[in-house]
């Protein structure tokens, strides 16, 4: 989204500090940042040894000085260590886990932060984001190679800002929503919009958060109520009432209009009597008479909406031509919205667009992606890699450690995600030719993981990769002949190697039972649950 800000006529700051003067910000803009960087989404600058890491479309105004000293002077950010858990669901508890509590003198939990996507790095990140390329999200990066690698002497640490500064990362839509209004409430002092920071224009505040652009249009009888921002040489005519929106240059807004909570960007026209609620509308577009737009509509540019249209929430127009609407005289086309969620990048951040859902999809989960869709020819390639090795490393007693660097080489190779190599690892592990040909199946694998066990140790460690392995093991088992109706005694020797552990089990099982799994039927897996509950409540008596 390189088009952030059109109605201030730049495009939104990456604001650093002049460390050195200890100056509050400066400015560079992001467009410019675009033509250097391309497609990279973060941005490191070096002052005093430590690595400022920036996410592009960042607003901010706070001084790093302090925190550099800090992050120099390790001891003395001790205290500030932190751990997080993203609500994924939106749920009114949530769960903590209790050691996290106990093994600590002081804990403060915190429910309404917000990620700047700020980060202090010590030189020695860098190099690994280099050599570490697949990492989507600055948190795959983290969880990836700071934990997993486990780099000696790797800490996280935070620091809250004070009430007097400002920072947050345009990621979606909402984040730029929730930005737009806290620049409009002059939450980012000093960058205000009549400062003239932004762009050459020159707004004028006219009461109730209202900025017009001294060359705009208004009529005597349209009515701006609150938190509105009204671009050069646009008009408003008679009798039209704009409430929480912000409207770009060069627009035409016709009599009996009524705006509310939504984007209007430059040289759109939208003629008499429409009905605009929480929306979106991209450049160059006409919105004809009589239009009515709810909320969570998006109009993408160059589009023409036909008189009287009506357009419900989650519908996106845009020009496309591969698809186009049948009997229709507009020049759009609907899409649905898609089943994903995009909450993961904005957690913290209030929900501004009225009652309707989010209306942008994202790339579904991994977790669903894994056994119910055809494996790509590049995984398929990687798991071969994967099975070769490991036979090979088995056949010749070849230590693990060189068996992990061919494993992550291949993974770099095909631009595997870690989720996915923790699922294809232990799938190879029981694909492994020796199985087919073995006598006794179950002492083979037993075999198979003693010898592999510091291969597993490196992959499966937290409970998401566990929930990998688990995966794995009935995806292996429904498609290897040598393996089926095994699958509770391949469970008890992953749980007796210690590679999975009670919790986690109970929780794929539970999860199996509640999507009407058939595998959840077989009677080895059956038993082991049965077990598994007997014996932990052994256990529970005896304590």
């Amino acid at each position: 989204m390189t088009r952030l800000v059109d109605f201030l006529n730049v495009i939104f700051c990456l604001v650093l500090d002049i460390l050195a003067a200890q100056c509050i910000f400066s400015i560079i803009l992001v467009k410019l940042c675009f033509c250097i960087l391309r497609d990279l989404y973060f941005v490191f600058v070096c002052f005093d040894f430590v690595f400022v890491c920036l996410r592009l479309c960042l607003l901010c105004c706070c001084g790093f000085l302090k925190c550099i000293s800090n992050l120099k002077c390790r001891n003395a950010m001790q205290k500030y260590g932190i751990i997080s858990e993203s609500a994924w669901e939106r749920k009114k508890l949530q769960c903590v886990i209790i050691d996290l509590v106990l093994n600590n003198s002081e804990v403060k939990l915190h429910h309404n932060l917000v990620d700047t996507n700020i980060a202090l790095c010590s030189p020695t990140v860098p190099p690994l984001f280099s050599d570490n390329f697949d990492f989507q999200t600055r948190d795959d990066f983290i969880h990836g190679i700071l934990i997993n690698e486990e780099i000696l002497a790797s800490s996280l640490y935070y620091t809250l800002l004070k009430s007097n500064q400002y920072a947050a990362a345009i990621t979606n839509w909402k984040t730029y929503q929730t930005v737009c209004r806290d620049i409009l409430h002059k939450w980012v002092y000093p960058l205000s919009i009549e400062s003239g920071l932004y762009s050459r224009d020159k707004y004028t505040l006219t009461g109730n958060l209202n900025f017009v652009e001294n060359s705009a249009m208004l009529s005597r009888s349209c009515v701006l109520t609150e938190n509105t921002l009204i671009g050069a040489k646009t008009q408003v005519q008679d009798n039209t009432t704009v409430t929480k929106s912000i409207i770009g240059k060069k627009c035409t807004i016709g009599n009996n209009v009524i705006i509310n909570g939504s984007h209007i960007m430059n040289n759109v026209i939208i003629k008499d009597n429409c009905r605009i609620s929480n929306s979106f509308i991209d450049d160059n577009c006409v919105i004809s008479e009589g239009s009515n737009l709810h909320a969570g509509t998006i109009i993408a540019e160059n589009v023409k909406v036909e008189s009287g249209s009506d357009l419900k929430g989650r519908i996106e127009c845009s020009i496309d031509n591969d698809k186009k609407l049948q009997k229709s005289e507009s020049s759009g086309t609907e899409w649905e919205e898609s089943s994903g969620s995009s909450d993961e990048e904005f957690i913290g951040f209030d929900k501004v667009w009225s009652d309707s859902e989010s209306c942008y999809s994202s790339i579904s989960s991994a977790d669903s992606s894994l056994p119910d869709s055809p494996v790509p020819d590049d995984t398929k390639m990687f798991l071969q890699e994967v099975i070769d090795s490991l036979a090979r490393g088995y056949d010749e007693k070849l230590k693990c450690d060189y068996l992990i660097l061919e494993i992550n080489s291949s993974r770099y190779a095909y631009n595997i995600q870690l989720n996915e190599v923790n699922f294809f690892v232990v799938r190879a592990l029981l694909s492994m030719p020796v199985l087919s040909e073995a006598k006794n199946v179950l002492t083979t694998v037993k075999d198979i993981l003693k010898y592999f066990r510091p291969v597993l140790a490196n992959y499966i460690k937290s409970k998401s990769s566990i929930m990998d392995c688990l995966r794995a093991v009935e995806d292996t088992c429904l498609n290897c002949e040598w393996l089926d109706g095994k699958s509770g005694q391949i469970l008890h020797l992953l749980y007796e190697a210690d590679v999975v552990d009670e919790d986690s089990l109970v929780d794929w099982y539970a999860e199996l039972k509640e999507n009407a799994n058939p595998f959840v039927k077989q009677p080895s897996l059956v038993k082991f649950f049965e077990w598994l509950q007997e014996a932990s409540e052994e256990s529970d008596d005896s304590e």
